[in-house]
């Protein structure tokens, strides 16, 4: 006679199974000589010449072998929950803008690995298929990377909240995965690092910044990236953002961070 498994006299608690997410968490590594970094773009409500002047001085003064966009590429403004313009509401357009964005990033850097991080306004889209279209709701077609043909032009995606991992202790995040307002009275670099306590590189605030802190081991720095969406948008013309980019320098030994600010079309 065998006893079955599974009852709580052979000390087995029977807890219901728990639901499975898919796609688990985790941190992506990613690796690289030099990279930029181009945080919140927001199309169609990018500054078409602040993005030219980045994109200018990363192939001219940098020579990146990566890109990332480092979420909020999209601005999906027709999908917001909040009130919209109805006359500014064409997401077609809005994708079709997207699209010809990355072919633009792609024949001007031919050879360099294109990384798309989804941002909160690229979170947009599959909250209003799920709430819109239940159904369709896990549709690879209607997914970011299949309207925007990333494949065409070679770019990968990462999804979910993801943070890059790079050099080992350098986190790449969009700036909303903590969830809430990460900002505080200093500025977001000291807010990102109050939150993580590592190492670490946003955007999400468009504004440029930096923090470090010492540790028994070594120091502790953050920074958070200018933008390069419109700085004087309808719905908040009054506030604390700057236009810039980052770039990041990897060896196999160590790591620096430079952030690099846009005024007047140029790169100081």
């Amino acid at each position: 006679f065998v006893r079955p498994h599974g009852k709580t006299s052979d000390g087995h608690i029977p807890l219901p199974a728990p639901i499975r997410e898919g796609d688990p968490w985790r941190v992506v590594p990613v690796t690289f000589k030099r990279a930029v970094l181009l945080y919140d773009i927001h199309i169609p409500f990018h500054d078409e010449q602040n993005c030219q002047t980045a994109t200018r001085y990363a192939r001219d003064e940098i020579g990146p072998d990566c890109i990332v966009l480092a979420g909020d590429l999209m601005d999906f403004y027709s999908l917001s929950f909040w009130e919209r313009d109805p006359n500014l509401r064409d997401t077609v357009s809005e994708l079709r803008m997207g699209e010809r964005f990355l072919e633009v990033l792609r024949e001007t850097f031919p050879k360099a690995k294109i990384i798309l991080q989804e941002g909160n306004h690229e979170e947009r889209l599959p909250r209003y298929v799920w709430q819109s279209a239940p159904e369709l709701g896990n549709l690879d077609e209607l997914k970011l990377a299949s309207l925007l043909h990333c494949a065409d032009y070679n770019v990968d995606v990462v999804t979910g909240k993801k943070p890059l991992l790079a050099g080992g202790n350098l986190h790449i995040l969009h700036g909303h995965e903590f969830g809430g307002f990460m900002t505080n009275p200093v500025n977001p670099a000291r807010g990102l690092f109050l939150r993580g306590k590592v190492n670490a590189v946003c955007g999400h605030f468009h504004q440029t910044s930096h923090h470090t802190e010492p540790g028994l081991g070594h120091p502790v720095s953050t920074w958070s990236s200018g933008c390069l969406c419109n700085l004087k948008p309808k719905y908040r013309p009054i506030n604390k953002w700057d236009a810039g980019f980052v770039s990041v320098d990897l060896t196999k030994q160590n790591w620096s961070v430079r952030t690099h600010k846009i005024i007047k079309g140029q790169v100081v």
